[in-house]
C-alpha cells in the first residue's frame, strides 16, 4: 500500500462519524477532530465489512468498538499525514492481560485441546460477557447475569457433562478462563448482572400466520405462545415455583384473560386441576376426585 504505517493512542472515540483521535507513539503527533464537526475530520476507523447499496440505498457492514486508550496500527492513505486511517488494534504484550491462550505451542492438526483453542474464534465484551466458537465447533456464550448457552459435542464431552440434572453443569463449568482468577469470565459491571429475559419470536414476514414465541423472564418463568392473528391464544406456562398450565384463549390474546378458556394445569404442590369457563372444574384432593360446575359439586369420589 502507499504510505507509511505508526503506532497510535487512542484519545477519544467519535462514534458517530466513525473516527477517532489519536497520538502517534514515537512523534506524540496528535490528530484530533472538533466535537462542532462531530469528529469528521479524525482518523477514520477501518471496519471488516463496509458498504452502501445504491440502488436499494440501504447501507450494511459491521461496527467493531474501539476504545480510549487502545493502541492501534495508524497508516496514512497516499503518504498524506493529514489522512490517517486505524488498521486494527493491538491486545497487551503481558499474556496475563489479553484474551491469547496460555498454552504454548499449540499445534492445531491435533485434535481436542489444541485443535480447540489454535482454532478458535472469540469476542469479549466490555462487561467481560464473551461469544466462542471453538476450533471444533463447540459453542459458548454468556450473559451478565451468569445465564449460558453452550453446545458441546459429544467428542468434547463423551460422559456427557453438560446436562440439565440437579446440581450438574454451570456457569462454573463453561471453558473461557479468567486468567486472573483461574474460573471462567464473568461480568464485573454491576448493571451487567441484572437478571435476563429472553425471547425467540417465530413469524412469517407479512404476518398472516401470527406468531410463535417463546419467553422466559427475570425470574425463570417459561412460557411458549401460540398466537395464530385471530383474537385467540395458546399457551404453556411453566412457572418459578414449579406449577405448570396449558390454557385456550377463545376470546382474548392477552395470558390468562378472556371468558372463554379452557385450561389443564398442576398446581405448586402437584395437585392436577382442569378448568372449563362454563364454570366446570376437576380437581384432585389426596384420594379424592371432585367435580364441580357452577361452583356446586356434582361428584366426589374416592381413589378406590
Amino acid at each position: 500500500m502507499n504510505g507509511f504505517m505508526a503506532l497510535a493512542r487512542v484519545l477519544k472515540v467519535h462514534h458517530k462519524s466513525g473516527t477517532a483521535d489519536i497520538a502517534l507513539v514515537n512523534s506524540k503527533d496528535t490528530y484530533s477532530s472538533s466535537s462542532v464537526n462531530e469528529g469528521k475530520f479524525a482518523a477514520r476507523i477501518v471496519q471488516n465489512t463496509a458498504n452502501f447499496d445504491e440502488q436499494r440505498q440501504r447501507y450494511w457492514g459491521t461496527v467493531d468498538p474501539i476504545a480510549e486508550g487502545s493502541l492501534v496500527l495508524v497508516a496514512f492513505m497516499e503518504n498524506m499525514k493529514q489522512r490517517p486511517i486505524i488498521l486494527g488494534a493491538f491486545h497487551r504484550p503481558d499474556n496475563v492481560d489479553n484474551p491469547f491462550t496460555n498454552l504454548y505451542p499449540l499445534k492445531e492438526k491435533n485434535e481436542g485441546l489444541h485443535r480447540r483453542e489454535a482454532l478458535k474464534k472469540l469476542r469479549i465484551n466490555p462487561a467481560l460477557t464473551y461469544q466462542k466458537i471453538d476450533g471444533e465447533g463447540n459453542i459458548e456464550v454468556t450473559f451478565g447475569s451468569k445465564s449460558f448457552f453452550a453446545m458441546y459435542n459429544t467428542n468434547m464431552d463423551p460422559m456427557g457433562h453438560l446436562a440439565d440434572n440437579h446440581g450438574g453443569f454451570d456457569h462454573a463449568d463453561l471453558t473461557e478462563i479468567d486468567k486472573r482468577t483461574g474460573t471462567p469470565l464473568e461480568a464485573d459491571w454491576e448493571e451487567s448482572k441484572a437478571p435476563a429475559r429472553f425471547l425467540f419470536v417465530k413469524r412469517n414476514f407479512d404476518n398472516t400466520d401470527g406468531w410463535t414465541k417463546f419467553f422466559l423472564d427475570e425470574f425463570g418463568m417459561f412460557r411458549i405462545t401460540r398466537d395464530n392473528n385471530d383474537g385467540k391464544l395458546s399457551y404453556f406456562e411453566l412457572n418459578e415455583d414449579g406449577s405448570m398450565k396449558f390454557r385456550q384463549q377463545q376470546d382474548e390474546v392477552l395470558h390468562g384473560e378472556g371468558e372463554k378458556f379452557s385450561e389443564l394445569g398442576m398446581t405448586a404442590t402437584g395437585e392436577p386441576y382442569l378448568k372449563h369457563h362454563s364454570g366446570s372444574i376437576i380437581t384432585f384432593d389426596g384420594d379424592d376426585i371432585i367435580i364441580r360446575a357452577k361452583g356446586k359439586v356434582i361428584q366426589e369420589e374416592g381413589a378406590e
